[in-house]
């Protein structure tokens, strides 16, 4: 299978795990990162992904814990677990966030990690109105980021 695939056959049940992350393009819209299926699939057909696994070094497996955290509409603070469960060619595990976050700072790591450790992260307080849900990312797994609407 080539580098460019459509979205529907990044969708089909492969017998090996798909390699993440994909860049999702559109002739009519900027690209997006993806990091796992789910967000392969929100996007519609008529996106295509492209494989940018090839371009990377291996990067350690990681389990996070939690894998999610629910906020006021105050803000606040909280740390993500992160713990190494295979090698990898890299050894080092990073930190991402969704672009659209920007209410959400990671305070820490800012470089490459190579032991297991904690991220810790600052939710700004929402003056939105909306409830808003953002992610973070740690070498392919998800942290999700919810915090409840104003007056909520």
């Amino acid at each position: 299978m080539n580098n460019t695939q459509s979205l529907t056959a990044a969708r089909q049940v492969d017998p090996a795990p798909p390699a993440w992350p994909k860049l999702l393009y559109n002739v009519n819209m900027p690209p997006k990162l993806a990091y796992s299926l789910d967000q392969v699939a929100a996007m519609g057909d008529s996106w295509r992904a492209f494989d940018l696994a090839p371009f990377f070094p291996g990067v350690p497996g990681v389990t996070i814990e939690p894998e999610s955290e629910s906020f006021p509409a105050g803000g606040g603070n909280a740390t993500v677990t992160v713990t190494i469960n295979s090698a990898g060619q890299s050894g080092t595990w990073t930190v991402d966030k969704d672009a659209t976050a920007d209410w959400i700072t990671v305070t820490a790591p800012i470089a490459p990690q190579s032991e297991d450790g904690e991220v810790r992260y600052t939710v700004a307080p929402n003056t939105s109105g909306a409830s808003r849900t953002g992610n973070l990312y740690i070498n392919g797994k998800t942290h999700t980021v919810t915090q409840a609407e104003v007056g909520g």
